[in-house]
């Protein structure tokens, strides 16, 4: 069970496993990443291993690296670092492309297409797209950016606001149009509030900081999460676009089906395949991927 690992049972375990195991070690955030990244990796010459989050990930590496062992490497989720202009705190520490590695499969048409074959209707996607200026897919990640700027301006001013995950979502239809899919600011503000037990919070400041990181020129890949986007994509295939049960559009399944459909054209486009084979090929001819 992951949430019985740490940093110290990690790196404990990759120190063992290299006894027997002479190929390289590929630590990752947790079950889904491990599920993704193993798709791409030849299991005689890489070991990917999921950590309980990216604290321990880190801290792993760090270990690995203070004993001078340098078969192992690590793919975090960029988050907002990248935006921040924080750079991964190893040279063996790698971020995903985009905000996390959901997005950074959104960004393969071949995979999106794939979950819009399996749950959208093409009557009502036809519909929804002639009333807009934009393509589905760029107009989700631009209102999902809201979420993310939010959620940027709580990290900085250290806020605590609590934007929920798959297991304890936002609950898109009190703050999101259900025939446009645009999120309301203030309302998506409030429900943030509420959800955090800070509704009397002030909220003019909050909105003027909000609305100053969505003017700046960060790439919206990189503010939005992934896990916002698949949940207003969900929300739209149920009301908009689609005709799914709650249960079928969740952003959980979504993502599940988007792994599943992510293949190794698209990923080996990505900076994090290339710096991989790179540090690979540095560490005396390392082999990763298939």
């Amino acid at each position: 069970m992951l949430q019985n690992l740490n940093q110290h049972t990690i790196a404990n375990d990759v120190r063992m496993r290299a006894t027997s195991f002479k190929g390289a070690f590929l630590l990752v955030e947790g079950r889904s990443d491990q599920k993704l990244y193993v798709k791409f990796t030849d299991s005689s010459h890489t070991q990917v291993l999921p950590c309980k989050d990216r604290s321990d990930t880190l801290g792993a590496i760090g270990i690995l690296n203070s004993v001078g062992f340098n078969r192992a490497a690590a793919i975090i989720d960029a988050d907002f670092d990248r935006i921040e202009g924080v750079a991964p705190p190893h040279s063996n520490v790698f971020f995903t492309d985009r905000h996390d590695a959901e997005m950074m499969m959104m960004e393969c048409h071949q995979a999106y297409s794939a979950v819009m074959s399996e749950f959208a209707s093409p009557d009502k996607l036809a519909t929804w797209q002639a009333a807009s200026t934009k393509p589905l897919l760029d107009s989700i990640i631009e209102e999902s950016a809201k979420i993310g700027a939010l959620m940027l301006h709580s990290k900085r001013t250290n806020s605590g606001f609590k934007f929920g995950s798959f297991d304890n979502e936002l609950c898109f239809s009190d703050f999101t149009d259900r025939q446009t899919l645009r999120i309301d600011r203030d309302q998506l503000l409030q429900h943030v509030l509420n959800r955090s037990q800070r509704s009397h919070t002030p909220r003019p400041p909050i909105h003027a900081s909000v609305a100053a990181i969505l003017a700046s020129n960060y790439d919206v890949r990189d503010l939005a999460r992934g896990h916002d986007v698949l949940d207003l994509l969900g929300f739209g295939l149920r009301r908009t676009v689609g005709s799914c049960d709650q249960k079928d559009c969740e952003g959980y399944v979504l993502e599940r089906f988007l792994r599943v459909a992510y293949p190794i054209e698209c990923f080996s486009q990505t900076s994090l395949y290339r710096d991989l084979k790179a540090w690979a090929a540095a560490q005396g001819g390392l082999q990763i991927f298939r």
